[in-house]
């Protein structure tokens, strides 16, 4: 199995092979007949019907968007996966393509062709689109305190944009562990992209709108404030985060991540917003 980034690292070297192996060839080999019948599903499984001819054949996949237009991928094309499968005594082929478990869900596009052993290869034959979904994994979470409240982080970002996709993110803050007392809600998260400024290193995975902030009632309550009007001890609240669905990408919402707590309004006087304490 071979992933994009791999596939783009050799696909230099593939081309210039490909060529000498034709050159050199020329008809000494047997021909080679196209696969027919060719069928893949999301869970990466596929079969067709191959060639007595064939030494092996090659199982390219595209994310529907990256797609060749014509159904015809050439070398200049870059699959999200391909897979080199040996060809067997039986012309009745089938498997699993393994690196579809390693891309986001959504509508992809799959295409083999067949190789005789001079290197001579078929037209790509379509399988057709299909969808890769699944259930999403809970998020993974930051809670940091901020002058009016708190800005809970997605940080598990990257991983899910290669693995699963991300279509967005419920979060709520409560004022109690159990999270029965809701204080505020928000949606974000649908429309993240990577930061075009972060440079290299550490910097490099920052995200665009992986971020939501809430603000919290300010606190008025005598028994919880000392003579000069500030907290005696501070409030604590409880964020927490799902992954949501998408219906077209077959990708199911997550469960809420455990609660996240976080100190709102603290006791140290230098550290004290101008609005809330804290």
């Amino acid at each position: 199995m071979m992933t994009r980034n791999q596939f783009l690292k050799l696909s230099s070297t593939v081309a210039a092979t490909a060529t000498i192996s034709s050159l050199l060839t020329g008809c000494g080999g047997s021909k080679v007949t196209a696969p027919t019948g060719f069928t893949m599903s999301g869970d990466g499984s596929y079969s067709f019907t191959g060639s007595k001819s064939a030494s092996r054949y090659e199982i390219w996949v595209f994310a529907t968007k990256y797609a060749p237009a014509d159904d015809k991928p050439t070398t200049n094309d870059v699959p999200d996966v391909m897979q080199v499968v040996a060809a067997g005594d039986s012309t009745a082929v089938s498997g699993t393509v393994d690196g579809m478990s390693s891309v986001p869900f959504g509508m992809y596009k799959a295409y083999v062709c067949a190789y005789n052993k001079d290197g001579e290869a078929t037209e790509f034959v379509s399988g057709g689109e299909f969808c890769r979904g699944g259930d999403l994994p809970v998020p993974t979470i930051t809670v940091e305190r901020n002058y009016w409240g708190c800005k809970v982080t997605v940080s598990d970002i990257a991983d899910r944009q290669k693995t699963s996709g991300i279509y967005g993110f419920a979060a709520e803050l409560y004022s109690d562990e159990a999270c029965t007392q809701l204080v505020d809600s928000a949606e974000f998260g649908d429309e993240i992209t990577s930061n075009p400024n972060a440079g290299n290193g550490p910097d490099v995975n920052r995200y665009n709108g992986n971020t939501c902030e809430f603000a919290v009632p300010e606190v008025t309550d005598p028994a919880l404030l000392g003579e000069d009007g500030f907290l005696v001890e501070p409030v604590v609240y409880y964020a927490r985060c799902k992954a949501l669905g998408d219906t077209e990408a077959e990708a199911v919402e997550s469960d809420w991540c455990e609660p996240v707590s976080v100190e709102i309004n603290g006791d140290k006087k230098e550290e004290r917003g101008f609005f809330f304490p804290g």
